[in-house]
């Protein structure tokens, strides 16, 4: 799954994260406040203006760009095109990579009334973190017709765990949408998902270490981390929270409880890998994670691909269909690999991949899936 199939239940793509930013620091609410000792407002509404004046400092277009945006009316601001989010992380962790600046030291210091900040360029690449997940955090309602969908994906989804297939949920997003509707309607207690690596769960306090098991027949591996996990750098174990995203700890300024392992160090940090061509998996429970998702898409008998467009960045991912691919020691069917996206623009790329006609490609999106009778 990639951005593609969060997009009918409310999430933004790609491509849009950028505008949405730039839109909620207009509106001044990019950095809503946390409900656990977040920084003040003030200081909330500095870090908005900072980060706006870092990105006119690295693409200067981008404020003219906007403003014509701004300006614009409803139905040629679909024709107005933005940087992707990708581009301006990359370049920022390429810099970082190579201990380079994008601009003279002297230019990082921002005035702020009668005194100067230092800002350095981990600063600003927190905040760039901050505001993508404050824009993919999940929103309290869904649409009648998002609501639908999800619906109807996670019934195809529990039917598979029904009737006894092992199902792995493989995905590049970090949103928790679709599994949070799994766990409702289906799986009551998240020890019975096989998430790729041991962890702990945020809601308990026994600090129980909880291993994946052999008998369960749902995996959830995703494979850039997520909304509802948190790293100890301590012990090296990850946090879950079944019942919602937990990111907002990570950004608190101070530390409790709430951002605490129990092996006792805090605060506890993210675990995400930012949409970046400089993208590097090295965490172990990640790299357990990808080890998992290449012995599911290895051993399976169906492999359904849906909102994933095999962009340039992501190499590894490329990597891992290829591996997986040529150790299988089988070829299935062409209506047991299905690529579900939205127009033609991938067909291309996943020929390149799996052959002519060696797949079933729907180009209608998740509706389509839903409605082909394939699902």
């Amino acid at each position: 799954m990639g951005a593609g199939a969060s997009k009918p239940f409310g999430i933004p793509l790609t491509r849009e994260i950028l505008p949405v930013i730039l839109d909620s620091i207009a509106q001044g609410n990019l950095f809503a406040e946390n409900p656990h000792s977040d920084f003040p407002p003030a200081v909330r509404r500095e870090m908005e203006e900072d980060l706006l004046y870092f990105l006119y400092s690295l693409m200067p277009g981008l404020q003219n760009r906007w403003q014509e945006y701004e300006n614009a009316a409803a139905e040629k601001k679909k024709e107005i095109q933005f940087p992707l989010i990708t581009e301006i992380l990359s370049l920022v962790d390429h810099l970082n990579v190579n201990n380079n600046v994008p601009f003279p030291v002297k230019d990082f210091r921002v005035q702020r009334e009668n005194s100067y900040s230092a800002k350095d360029l981990n600063y600003y690449r927190r905040l760039l973190d901050r505001a993508i997940y404050e824009t993919l955090k999940d929103q309290p309602y869904y649409t009648a017709e998002e609501k639908s969908k999800l619906d109807r994906f996670v019934g195809f989804v529990t039917q598979q765990i029904s009737a006894a297939n092992k199902t792995a949920l493989i995905t590049t997003n970090y949103d928790t949408k679709v599994e949070m509707e799994i766990y409702r309607q289906n799986i009551k207690d998240p020890r019975n998902v096989d998430f790729g690596f041991s962890w702990r769960h945020a809601e308990e306090d026994t600090g129980e270490v909880i291993y994946p098991t052999k008998e369960t027949y749902l995996q959830i591996l995703k494979l850039h981390g997520s909304l509802n996990w948190l790293k100890c750098d301590l012990c090296d174990h990850v946090y879950i929270n079944p019942s919602g995203n937990i990111i907002h700890q990570s950004f608190r300024n101070e530390t409790d409880t709430l951002n605490s392992c129990h092996c006792g160090n805090g605060p506890l940090k993210s675990l995400i890998v930012a949409p970046s061509f400089e993208r590097d998996v090295r965490d172990s429970n990640l790299l357990h994670i990808w080890k998992s998702a290449l012995e599911a898409i290895r051993n399976a008998d169906r492999l359904i691909i849906i909102g994933y467009s095999l962009p340039p960045e992501d190499i590894a991912i490329k990597s891992l269909l290829v591996r997986a691919k040529n150790s299988s020691g089988k070829t299935l069917p062409k209506n047991d690999v299905i690529v579900v996206q939205h127009g033609e623009s991938a067909k291309a790329q996943y020929e390149l991949l799996f052959g002519k006609d060696r797949f079933t490609y729907l180009s209608g999106g998740l509706e389509q899936f839903l409605s082909s009778g394939l699902s």
